[in-house]
């Protein structure tokens, strides 16, 4: 679809959106601090220097060095990327050669290629190369917009899923993002037309209008769902990492981190100290796998020791059957219960799992 059409489709929603939050959004804007602590200016002044160093190596090199790629994910995960450094070339030399032809969702394709890399970090390096086009997509941006809802009651743009917020699972995020560029456009025109001196000023590119709901939804402003609260011992990095980061169901100390990647056909948990161990999974065998335990309770079990697993559990469900090993049925099981799919019961010292009946 394109862009004309989709903003004739939702045209009458967007600008009574505009029109319940356009008193607020100045407000919203200049609360933007990334990462905590990380006020309003220096925080900008980052956002810029990434940008810069973006558009020299294009200019140079119609490419991402592996040095300016791993500058954006420190810069919004804390930690760099598995990448090698010819395959960030290759995929950042498509994505980008798409994006300057106006195929949005195509050049985030190009990025979620690589090993580990999702929409969220995939449309923060296309977004932050040119600010005045492109906002960054993610699940807190997403959520700030998640009230502005078409005529089927349904929101216009979807929201990916994060460690705090939920999102909306299985969604195309790539065809997502370019119809949220789309909207920010638009806003951005409405913006412009104002007859505010200051809304004009302050929104004439389309990332002041992403910093403003990010922080709208980092706030808890006005929105219908507050974000799920998260237990005070699991915090730690996950304030700042709060696009992927997740924790397996131990509590303290028991309970280790880890991140997760959503593409279109596969998902990925990445664990360890730097994310290193590396499991995707595809989506249909995902559902295979819940259908399979659909009906009853059934253990975790996931000891790396045959003789200590139960042969009903989860974790001898991925080694026979996904070939992989028991451990990662800690991640996926957490991740689960975190989607909505599973639900769990301590019973003891053993975790019991059960899949929902809404999984079909």
């Amino acid at each position: 679809m394109a862009a004309e059409s989709f903003i004739a489709q939702h045209r009458v929603a967007l600008e009574r959106w505009w029109e319940e939050i356009k008193e607020q959004v100045l407000q919203w804007k200049l609360a933007y601090e990334w990462p905590r602590e990380i006020k309003y200016e220096a925080a900008f002044k980052k956002r810029s220097e990434l940008e810069r160093a973006i558009k020299n190596d294009m200019n140079v090199h119609q490419f991402l060095s592996k040095d300016t790629f791993d500058a954006v994910m420190q810069w919004g995960f804390g930690h760099t990327s598995n990448c090698s450094a010819h395959d960030i070339a290759d995929a950042t030399k498509h994505a980008f050669g798409h994006l300057m032809e106006g195929r949005v969702a195509q050049a985030a394709r190009a990025l979620v290629k690589l090993p580990g890399v999702g929409i969220s970090r995939a449309n923060k390096v296309l977004a932050l190369s040119d600010q005045q086009e492109f906002g960054i997509y993610d699940s807190r941006s997403a959520h700030g917009l998640s009230d502005c809802v078409g005529s089927n009651g349904q929101r216009i743009i979807p929201i990916p899923p994060g460690r705090v917020i939920r999102g909306d699972f299985r969604k195309d995020y790539c065809d997502a993002f370019e119809h949220y560029t789309w909207v920010l456009r638009h806003l951005r025109d409405l913006a412009l037309a104002s007859t505010s001196e200051s809304i004009r000023r302050e929104f004439a590119r389309v990332t002041d209008f992403e910093v403003a709901l990010f922080m709208r939804s980092r706030k808890g402003i006005q929105l219908p769902r507050p974000p799920k609260d998260v237990p005070s011992d699991l915090r730690g990095l996950a304030e700042r990492d709060e696009e992927s980061l997740f924790w397996t169901l131990g509590r303290g100390k028991k309970a280790q981190r880890f991140w997760v990647t959503f593409n279109n056909s596969s998902v990925t948990v990445l664990t360890g100290k730097q994310g290193k161990t590396v499991k995707t999974i595809e989506w249909n065998k995902i559902r295979d796998c819940l259908l399979h335990f659909k009906g009853h309770w059934f253990p975790l079990s996931n000891s790396k020791t045959a003789s200590d697993r139960d042969p009903n559990g989860l974790g001898h469900y991925f080694y026979s059957k996904l070939d992989c090993s028991p451990l990662f049925a800690s991640h996926f099981a957490a991740l689960w219960v975190h989607q909505g799919f599973v639900e769990e019961h301590i019973r003891r010292n053993e975790i019991l799992l059960r899949v929902l009946e809404t999984v079909t």
